[in-house]
């Protein structure tokens, strides 16, 4: 939840609303459901967030205690220990945000000539990496074609976006009544996860 003018109409924040509209989402749903964190109840709506991005809770949970609602946060725990940037938001930053030109990554001509390509580079390169599951081969080479260095002062303008939740407004967002949740350990692909890769996934 960030900011409305912060919102982008790209892959980059296909997953963010703006304020007014999470306002209006809620206005709606607490007229429509019961808003709760239980399972399972008749007519009701559990309302959650991924990822543990820093904006979770300085917009989100000022509007839940607003509309005295009880929020799920699922936090990756590899962002609490890593200030770098998650790989899905590498992934999506760099189809997002590159020059317009012809790439060639893992044997696909990516062609960005327009906005709409971006979409459909982002289709090739999520078909390469199903049929390959090597995520960081693939951010490596995303890397070596146009470096994520070339974006640094874009992230540090949007760090509502990409900063995570410390513990200690981990520890807040619980003293509110919130609950905490695990989004994975690194927000890698369960499906494509081999049966080791898995293990220590959940381990983790």
């Amino acid at each position: 939840i960030l900011p409305d003018y912060l919102i982008e109409n790209n892959l980059l924040f296909n997953f963010s609303h703006g304020v007014s509209v999470f306002k209006s989402q809620m206005n709606i749903l607490s007229k429509r459901l019961v808003l709760t964190h239980k399972l399972k109840l008749k007519g009701s709506a559990m309302i959650t967030f991924d990822d543990g991005a820093i904006n979770n809770y300085t917009y989100a949970v000022p509007i839940l205690n607003e509309f005295n609602v009880k929020g799920y946060f699922f936090i990756i725990d590899e962002r609490l220990r890593n200030s770098d940037l998650l790989w899905v938001d590498k992934w999506f930053l760099w189809v997002s945000k590159i020059p317009y030109g012809i790439y060639y990554l893992s044997g696909v001509e990516i062609i960005i000539a327009n906005e709409e390509d971006r979409f459909i580079a982002h289709k090739k390169l999520w078909e390469v990496l199903r049929k390959s599951y090597q995520i960081d081969g693939i951010i490596e080479m995303m890397d070596k074609i146009y470096s994520f260095h070339n974006f640094q002062d874009y992230i540090e303008g949007n760090d509502l976006r990409f900063s995570s939740v410390t513990p200690k407004e981990i520890n807040l967002m619980i003293q509110y009544g919130h609950f905490i949740g695990s989004h994975s350990s690194k927000h890698n692909i369960f499906s494509l996860q081999d049966k080791d890769e898995l293990t220590n996934e959940l381990t983790a």
